[in-house]
């Protein structure tokens, strides 16, 4: 098998050390592990909520000269999201946007969208409320549509800390700015989080 096998099992099982090892012992053999072995080791990171280890390891591929791609950012946002990492998160989200400036068929449009999305996640994880409306007042500045999941976790903090009308006004404009339509009985259920597939996108 491949080192980038061996190191995606590892991602699979949420092996960080075992991830971080099969790569580490790749560039001791002078193997030159590519990108894709980097991006594994730092997916593990993510699927374990390491967003130190993850971050770690996209620096130590810049420092091998490689380039991140959307797998690199998309894996690390999902780490920062995982365990709060607001503010680091937007460095790495400002960083992917000067790499798409250069590059941009490499960094579809919704992929970025769901990047900026960890982003808020973060904030929200963290219970930085604050700094996750402002990110989504960002992203609609920058014309980045935000995703349900979005509206749902501002919904659903606000939900769990007694604030129900501000909840409700989440879920209103996720209808009114980006069309969806909210989980039927989300604010009556608890605002258990819903299956995302139940989320249906509006008629424009």
């Amino acid at each position: 098998a491949t080192f980038s096998a061996i190191i995606g099992a590892c991602a699979e099982a949420r092996d960080v050390e075992g991830a971080r090892r099969w790569l580490f012992r790749a560039e001791a053999a002078e193997l030159e592990p590519d990108l894709a072995c980097y991006n594994q080791a730092i997916k593990a990171c993510a699927r374990a909520g390491n967003s130190s280890q993850a971050e770690h390891l996209t620096r130590r591929l810049l420092r091998s000269r490689m380039s991140p791609n959307m797998a690199t950012y998309n894996a690390l946002l999902e780490a920062f999201a995982q365990d709060g990492g607001g503010m680091a998160a937007e460095f790495w989200v400002d960083h992917m946007q000067r790499q798409a400036r250069w590059r941009h068929s490499e960094f579809p449009q919704e992929q970025m969208n769901s990047a900026y999305a960890e982003v808020l996640l973060a904030h929200v994880r963290s219970g930085n409320l604050e700094a996750a409306e402002d990110w989504l007042m960002q992203m609609l500045g920058e014309g980045v549509e935000p995703e349900a999941r979005c509206y749902l976790a501002m919904a659903q903090k606000h939900l769990e800390e007694g604030r129900t009308e501000q909840a409700r006004n989440w879920l209103e404009r996720m209808s009114s700015w980006s069309g969806l339509v909210p989980p039927q009985n989300f604010l009556e259920s608890g605002g258990a989080p819903p299956q995302l597939q139940e989320v249906a996108v509006a008629d424009r």
